[in-house]
């Protein structure tokens, strides 16, 4: 365990008795093998394709954090899932809509989508109260409903 490691006077000679070559020629030093390779790039101009490249990609990445950070101030409802629950179709004026949580749901129907809608703010929908029949759902529950469709002008 004890065992004495002798130094290396100059570690740019092989090492004798080892068949080992120099990791460095004769006649260079780190110095010298740095300073030609850096050389190689540093000597060379930017072009300007790699600026309209960099340029391109840092707006990009300027358009990415705007984006993120307009969801954040804004919420989901910027991707458009802000329409409410169902899907409606014209032509038989059925909606679909995914599994709920039991409960009581007021269901009004609109003439087009409404995206200013607040539609979890209580105070936004008390205008809506007699607009629209209320439904409670039980789990596993399927529940079909006639419903007056709300002039946007109402």
């Amino acid at each position: 365990m004890n065992e004495r490691h002798e130094e290396i006077e100059d570690p740019l000679h092989a090492i004798v008795g080892t068949d080992k070559p120099p990791v460095i020629a004769p006649g260079h030093t780190f110095s010298t093998v740095t300073d030609k390779i850096s050389s190689i790039v540093l000597t060379r101009k930017t072009s300007l394709g790699w600026y309209a490249g960099f340029g391109f990609s840092f707006l990009l990445t300027l358009m990415l954090f705007a984006s993120v950070s307009y969801l954040f101030v804004k919420g989901i409802g910027i991707w458009g899932n802000c329409y409410g629950i169902g899907i409606g179709m014209s032509s038989w004026q059925v909606i679909a809509s995914p599994p709920l949580a039991p409960g009581a749901y007021r269901v009004v129907a609109f003439d087009r989508p409404q995206p200013e809608l607040e539609y979890r703010n209580p105070e936004a929908m008390r205008a809506y109260e007699g607009k629209g029949p209320v439904v409670r759902i039980a789990g596993g529950q399927t529940e079909h409903v006639r419903l007056q469709v709300i002039s946007s002008s109402e």
